[in-house]
């Protein structure tokens, strides 16, 4: 009998027990669908507030687009590219792909300027010394609120001798162009852009080309992403470019051109704005 009594007390804790754990994994499992729901909630909410955040941030970005173009509108722009054979337009296929007449375009789309783009001084085979500088009164002559400064390339290149200029004579020779546009009574807002695909040379000089900007608060439109580690900006060789000349592989094409006017644009945004 009392063993009956023993063996029924077990079963009766047994089964208290499994009721026990059933009825706590019951309210664990309420508990967690509770927290996983609330959770949601938080989530849901967190996410509904960027998003409308982001929203707001994109609505205001128009409107100071929008603010900045219409304090702009019409009003005159006179650019005059200062380079080498990129900026004459080698080996674009028209005079509208080149560099040169791309950036125009952008700045009167996106920042309301109506431009006139000047002569400039761009000549292929050029540098800062047998060019950039003689041409620096013709420049100043025509009264740019905008110039661009595209040298080193071939300043770069030890043989070509009438045009190389070591890195430290680069450097005195473009802060000289710089100081001189700077110093005129209506200075112009000046971009500099680095050089084109030649590598070590090119890193060495796009280094001065750097270190000049930042001295003289000038901006620096560096092209080296254009070019390195990629094969659709150039060539291919053999095709006529607007001068009638045939591609060499090397020069940039119109997606070269296109990207090169785009990086200054990012500049030109922030100065001309």
């Amino acid at each position: 009998m009392r063993g009956n009594k023993i063996t029924i007390t077990l079963l009766l804790l047994t089964v208290f027990t499994f009721v026990f754990i059933g009825f706590n994994y019951i309210l664990f499992k309420t508990e967690v669908k509770n927290t996983i729901a609330e959770d949601k909630v938080v989530a849901d909410k967190f996410n509904e507030k960027q998003e409308a955040l982001e929203q707001k941030k994109i609505k205001e970005a128009e409107e100071e687009k929008k603010r900045i173009y219409n304090k702009h509108k019409g009003e005159p722009l006179i650019y005059s590219p200062m380079g080498d054979s990129l900026a004459l337009g080698l080996h674009a296929t028209t005079k509208e792909k080149k560099y040169t007449a791309v950036l125009p375009q952008l700045i009167e789309e996106n920042l309301g300027y109506s431009v006139t783009v000047a002569d400039g001084a761009t000549e292929g085979g050029t540098g800062l010394k047998d060019f950039g500088i003689p041409n620096l009164p013709k420049v100043i002559a025509q009264k740019p609120d905008l110039v661009t400064i595209e040298f080193g390339t071939n300043d770069s290149d030890e043989n070509f001798k009438k045009v190389y200029s070591t890195p430290e004579e680069f450097e005195e020779r473009l802060l000289h162009v710089i100081n001189t546009l700077k110093s005129q009574e209506k200075p112009p807002k000046i971009i500099l852009v680095t050089t084109w695909g030649l590598f070590e040379r090119s890193f060495k000089y796009d280094a001065v080309i750097e270190k000049v900007g930042k001295q003289t608060g000038v901006p620096v439109a560096n092209i080296q992403s254009i070019w390195y580690g990629r094969n659709d900006t150039f060539g291919p060789k053999g095709y006529k470019d607007l001068f009638g000349n045939e591609s060499d592989g090397w020069h940039p094409n119109d997606q070269g051109h296109k990207e090169i006017a785009n990086q200054i644009f990012e500049q030109a945004y922030e100065i001309l704005k």
